[in-house]
């Protein structure tokens, strides 16, 4: 018998319920195709996630994980069950290493504290005499499993993470103002930058969209010009009037911001994620208001 033989085979990755903190589980199935039994007296776990470099990061380390008390020969479907916590650090963190495609790579690995017996005939397990050397048995998932985009945000949604701590964009964003679709795209292009880890661009794409929405009104893309013609569309009653200059001075002030996404070479102010995401969700909420708004009014932009 080889310890080797040991298989462990990641199933799913799901929501883990009934538990006080947010947090995911990973399940799996663990196989003995051995011909003798083993008594299991301790198992761990760690779990590692892969970043964009493909360098491997501990989300878990040597976690203990409950498995039957033996592992009988030729097992092939023994559950296994891991349940990983989801505090908001480790949350951001994940985000951060989230691939262009929004999923992300998992790798698990068991070590098992047991005994092998030496079954003899007409013997049931419970009259096993005194077990072999006791022995540490690394099993260990090499290709890892991957979870998708869709999937993690499921999770989110169901560990009760909302779109303040995740940024994906609303299919249904704009929809009231078709003339800002260009802005839409744009948008949507900054969201690609964002997932790629293109901190830069995410700026400067959303500033694009700016521009585009500058330009439906038939001016150039000069944005304080276009905007303050847009804000008198979009709040053309008196009673709103001291709501103009404020909105537009937000897009201004907001426009120099995703500038500095133009500058790569400005060494001494570098843009990181924390940047990138205060940028999208401004600009989202911005159009969102714009666009609410313009409905409001009856008028297209």
């Amino acid at each position: 018998m080889r310890p080797s033989d040991f298989v462990l085979t990641v199933t799913e990755v799901t929501n883990a319920t009934g538990e006080p903190e947010p947090g995911f589980s990973i399940l799996g199935r663990l196989s003995n195709p051995t011909g003798v039994p083993w008594v299991i007296f301790g198992t761990w776990c760690d779990v590692q996630i892969q970043d964009r470099s493909h360098c491997l990061l501990h989300l878990l380390k040597h976690v203990p994980v409950k498995l039957p008390g033996i592992i009988s020969q030729n097992a092939t479907n023994e559950f296994v069950e891991v349940r990983v916590d989801l505090s908001a650090r480790k949350f951001e963190w994940v985000e951060n290493l989230r691939s262009s495609t929004g999923g992300f790579r998992l790798f698990v690995q068991l070590e098992i504290c047991g005994a092998s017996f030496t079954q003899e005939p007409g013997k049931q397990v419970a009259q096993f005499g005194v077990p072999d050397v006791f022995q540490l048995i690394p099993l260990n998932l090499t290709n890892g499993f991957e979870v998708s985009r869709d999937t993690w945000l499921n999770l989110l949604r169901t560990m009760g993470f909302g779109t303040t701590e995740v940024f994906e964009l609303p299919t249904t964003v704009l929809a009231a103002a078709p003339d800002l679709k260009k802005a839409l795209e744009d948008l949507r292009a900054a969201d690609q930058a964002f997932r790629s880890g293109d901190w830069d661009g995410t700026l400067a794409k959303s500033r694009l969209a700016f521009e585009a929405a500058a330009r439906v009104v038939g001016i150039s893309d000069d944005l304080k010009t276009g905007f303050l013609e847009l804000w008198d569309r979009a709040l053309p009653f008196d009673k709103d009037a001291a709501k103009r200059s404020p909105l537009n001075n937000l897009v201004r002030e907001l426009a120099n911001f995703q500038h500095l996404g133009r500058h790569r070479d400005k060494a001494l102010t570098p843009v990181d994620r924390k940047d990138a995401i205060l940028v999208l969700r401004l600009s989202l909420a911005v159009f969102e208001y714009l666009s609410d708004r313009l409905n409001d009014a009856g008028v297209h932009a």
